[in-house]
């Protein structure tokens, strides 16, 4: 049996003999053309708003009669090739005659019997006249004598009409769903509608008439059966009230006698009270239960900057996304402003605004007994600021509640103009896996104008006025302590400072060619996926700029498989430090890294590659410069074949000694030996890396 279009729509639909069924399913398995048309044949009935054939077209190739004939397998072989050609050329003709195919085959199986319904509404659409007539005609036709039908006619016609009622007219005979709508009935929702709109304008216009005042109302009541008493006896211008019991002992009650109280006499046009008199039943006191502390209600937080990327953290998938403009921040979220972005949030009614620079990653606090809104501030910068004028600045200050990590502050706005900034840095590691502590970040408060009053967890407060700044946290590594004082203790008292530029950041407009990356950067990304699908492609940027901002943003977001590859493959300098610092931030901060470092290594580095990335990943302390072995072992990396070992070792070289000796890890060759030699001979000289002291 041939393979072909008419033999596979059988073989589709089940009409081949079994054997001509088991021989089409193996040369259908043989032939990749014939199981990839069945595929087609598959989608193109079930594709959606696939039309019909234009039956009126005179370029439409095939007409119905064509396909029906098709179907029935009447046509010549010659004819059949043509209308084959048609159907694998167009997917509306193959979606007609293999659709039509299958209903075919459904009919003919499965044969439907009409119901008697049915069956009545078809014989009462004929009159009964021209069904005699029809019978009389086909009997004269047959050569049967008229006489000898003309019961059998007779009694059948009375059968009908026993069964069935016939319609006076033809139109009477329509079904009620085929019959026309009158106008009348189609015009009528149209209608309703238009009155229920003009009397709801009506009654916005002139009031509901049906509220009348309560007053009125009243002044119509009648009069209380006592009350009617009372005015019928003028005499006695006195009323006995109900006896009101004033124990819960009714023996008591029964004692108390009543008293009458005298009352002026009522003028004769003045009004009758018509407030019932009610007997006043003691209730008995139920314990009170202590007072709770109330929370505040929550000042809202509104996302108004009209350009730039700010990202929210959705708890539920573990991803970030683009926050949509005029978004509310609800208490509870993680939010971050990626490079080189500045987020403007309007806290309350205008009641103050914080900006959010670039790097910032932060959380909305939920209110507390004292505070309706605060911040938790991860990493990052965070401008608070308030322009009311004296006269709309609140008298009790602007208050908020101040927290990062495991320590908490109040912050207290206490003067109209205010600026303050709050700088948070994280640790990085300084030893071979060694655990994360974030007490040892670095909190720092400035003011640059106003005055601010700083409330720590104990209750201690503390004024700092305009021009002067203060840690936030005591707990300092020794690298990382505020300046000492004469008498070498720690300065915990505010400090004259040097403005910093990112506090002068709303007085200031970024240069031409910063604007310029933002909006590059911006356009790559795509606000209906998360920021793991957008942000990695642009690591490949041919910008350096552009691809140094993906790898900051994959580091806001701590995506630690992304910045891995781009340590590995990127070929911008500033991408690949910018995952030096992003994962050395993760390392210092989390717990158990090692096993997910170690496998993202694998996937771009070789085994010798890998062991050196990782070890100077975790850093090196001050107590490594006077190792001779480490320092050594960094010498020897700084000529390593693969550029990013070059640059973490040059990091760490150049940090322990305070020299550079004209060394770049993107450098020649010979320039790159040339410094290289110059560090071995400071290393022997010196015993490490340690830095040489001054003589005096």
């Amino acid at each position: 049996m041939r393979l072909t279009l008419r033999t596979l729509l059988a073989y589709l639909d089940d009409l081949l003999e079994p054997s001509e069924t088991k021989e089409i399913g193996e040369k259908i398995k043989n032939s990749k053309e014939a199981t990839d048309l069945i595929a087609h044949i598959q989608e193109v009935i079930r594709r959606r708003r696939l039309t019909a054939p234009d039956i009126d077209h005179p370029e439409a190739g095939l007409d119905s009669n064509t396909v029906a004939e098709y179907l029935n397998n009447v046509l010549s072989p010659e004819q059949i090739v043509d209308v084959e050609k048609v159907f694998l050329e167009s997917d509306v003709h193959l979606a007609e005659v293999a659709a039509t195919q299958q209903i075919m085959t459904l009919v003919l199986s499965e044969p439907i019997e009409p119901s008697q319904e049915s069956l009545e509404r078809m014989y009462a659409l004929v009159p009964s006249a021209n069904k005699q007539t029809t019978t009389e005609s086909t009997s004269v036709k047959n050569g049967q004598p008229v006489s000898s039908l003309a019961g059998e006619s007779s009694e059948r016609i009375d059968q009908a009409q026993t069964t069935v009622t016939q319609p006076n007219s033809f139109e009477e005979g329509i079904p009620e769903y085929l019959k026309q709508t009158p106008l009348w009935r189609r015009l009528l929702p149209y209608g309703a509608a238009v009155g229920i709109t003009l009397l709801w304008i009506a009654l916005l216009i002139y009031g509901n008439p049906f509220l009348k005042p309560a007053s009125d109302h009243i002044d119509s009541l009648p009069s209380p059966p006592n009350r009617q008493l009372a005015q019928k006896q003028p005499q006695n211008n006195r009323v006995i009230p109900p006896v009101v019991p004033q124990k819960n002992d009714i023996s008591h009650q029964k004692k108390t006698p009543q008293k009458t109280i005298k009352q002026k006499p009522e003028k004769a046009h003045s009004k009758i009270s018509l407030v019932p008199v009610i007997a006043q039943i003691p209730i008995p006191v139920l314990p009170v239960a202590p007072p709770q502390n109330q929370l505040m209600p929550v000042t809202p937080l509104q996302y108004t900057s009209n350009s730039g990327l700010l990202l929210r953290r959705d708890n539920k998938k573990d991803e970030w996304y683009v926050m949509p403009r005029r978004a509310m921040i609800h208490p509870g979220e993680t939010i971050a402003s990626p490079q080189p972005f500045a987020s403007s949030i309007k806290v309350g009614d205008d009641l103050c605004q914080m900006t959010i620079l670039g790097q910032t990653t932060l959380s909305s606090l939920p209110s507390t007994e004292t505070t309706s809104w605060g911040v938790s501030l991860l990493e990052g910068r965070l401008l608070i600021q308030t322009e009311r004028e004296k006269e709309a600045f609140p008298q009790e200050g602007i208050t908020l509640r101040l927290a990062s990590h495991q320590d908490y502050w109040q912050l207290k706005l206490t003067s109209p103009k205010t600026v303050c900034g709050i700088e948070i840095i994280l640790p990085q590691p300084t030893g071979l896996e060694e655990k994360p502590s974030l007490n040892l970040y670095r909190a720092q408060l400035y003011v640059s104008s106003g005055s601010v009053q700083l409330t720590d967890s104990k209750g201690k407060t503390m004024n700092v006025a305009s021009g002067f700044s203060i840690p936030l946290v005591k707990d300092f590594s020794v690298k990382m302590q505020p300046p000492e004082n004469k008498k070498g203790k720690v300065n915990n008292t505010p400090l004259l400072f040097t403005l910093p530029e990112w506090l002068e950041f709303n007085k200031t407009n970024p240069s031409s060619t910063l604007r310029n990356y933002a909006i590059l950067f911006e356009k790559k990304f795509d606000v209906d996926h998360s920021v793991a699908l957008n942000v990695p492609p642009i690591v490949s940027n041919s910008r350096p700029r552009i691809s140094e901002l993906a790898v900051q943003c994959l580091a806001l977001t701590r995506n630690v498989p992304a910045m891995v590859q781009a340590l590995a493959q990127s070929e911008h300098e500033e991408a690949r430090l910018a995952a030096i610092i992003g994962l050395r931030t993760w390392l210092g901060t989390t717990a158990d890294t090692s096993q997910l470092l170690h496998k993202e290594l694998e996937k771009y580095l070789i085994k010798d590659e890998r062991d050196a990335v990782y070890r100077l990943l975790w850093g090196y302390s001050q107590d490594d410069a006077t190792d001779e072995a480490t320092a050594n072992q960094l010498i020897l990396w700084l000529s390593n074949k693969h550029v990013a070992i070059r640059e973490l070792a040059f990091i760490y070289v150049q940090q322990l000694s305070g020299r550079e000796f004209n060394y770049r890890p993107l450098g020649s060759t010979s320039q790159r030996n040339s410094a290289i030699r110059r560090w071995k001979s400071y290393v022997e000289k010196n015993e490490g890396l340690q830095q040489q002291k001054l003589k005096k």
